[in-house]
């Protein structure tokens, strides 16, 4: 009787362990020969680092907070001039591991479609925190990035990016990012 009980579960175990692949979402996919079909997403943040593929779409798991979107703040200057801010952000969780990857980005004096350089010198920036290291492209002296804006209705927001990124511990590291993004602006 012993060696029954053992064999099943033995059969039980070797059983729950075999994975179906065909359950991955385009989202938990982020190495891929090929880029990412943008198309079916209505709202969708994509990113080109290296070799890696990321999106960061409106098929991500939504727990209790917003993981993708944008929003346009009107502000004031020191001087009492009104001008408008735009934030966007994506990201996802990997539970399993409770590792983190996000990509955000600002606009100072937001004027709509047009081309946005980023660097030191620039109040535009951009941040992705991978894994547990942040990088910024404030510490981008070269100011060779840009946020580039093709579409702006007053609600939907469309555009590319290509930025330089630096580690925040150890700025002699850095990463080019490009990609686009559309969003529905809150």
């Amino acid at each position: 009787m012993r060696i029954l009980i053992k064999f099943f579960l033995v059969s039980l175990l070797f059983i729950s362990c075999q994975a179906d692949d065909n359950d991955l979402s385009p989202d938990e996919i982020q190495q891929n020969s090929e880029p990412i079909n943008t198309e079916n997403y209505e709202e969708f943040i994509y990113l080109k680092l290296g070799t890696r593929d990321i999106i960061f779409g409106a098929g991500t798991k939504n727990q209790s907070e917003k993981k993708l979107g944008a929003e346009l703040v009107a502000r004031y200057s020191r001087s009492g001039e009104l001008y408008h801010s735009l934030s966007f952000w994506g990201k996802m969780e990997e539970t399993s591991s409770n590792e983190l990857q996000r990509l955000g980005g600002n606009i100072e004096n937001f004027n709509g479609e047009g081309i946005y350089k980023t660097g030191k010198e620039q109040k535009n920036n951009c941040n992705f925190f991978d894994f547990g290291i942040s990088w910024y492209s404030l510490y981008d002296t070269g100011e060779d990035g840009y946020l580039e804006i093709t579409l702006w209705d007053g609600e939907n927001l469309k555009g590319n990016f290509d930025i330089m990124v630096y580690n925040a511990n150890d700025k002699s590291q850095s990463k080019n990012i490009t990609g686009e993004f559309k969003l529905k602006v809150q």
